[in-house]
């Protein structure tokens, strides 16, 4: 399946992006336009508890943010054999 979507990203690029860029345009879609979700909108506006709701959506996105940039950042200190100087290395180098 890599090798795969390799070939058609390497040979029709731009519409492979636009498929993905539909894709995930489309899922966030369903995600908030929904059946389910409409129950979800109706409660906030008859008085439910939406700031809760927000509150802790608003906390996990920060946790889920937070635990993607440490990914990154230990990904690149720990990179090694490809030829790319690690961060400590540029800085002691100048």
């Amino acid at each position: 399946m890599s090798k795969l979507l390799s070939v058609v990203f390497r040979r029709h690029r731009t519409p492979a992006f636009f498929a993905v860029a539909g894709l995930s345009l489309g899922s966030f879609a369903t995600m908030f336009f929904n059946p389910e979700m409409k129950s979800v909108y109706s409660g906030w506006s008859a008085g439910a508890d939406a700031v809760r709701d927000i509150v802790v959506g608003a906390i996990l996105f920060a946790v889920g943010a937070t635990a993607a940039y440490l990914l990154v950042r230990y990904e690149r200190r720990h990179k090694r054999g490809d030829g790319n100087v690690s961060d400590n290395e540029a800085r002691r180098c100048g």
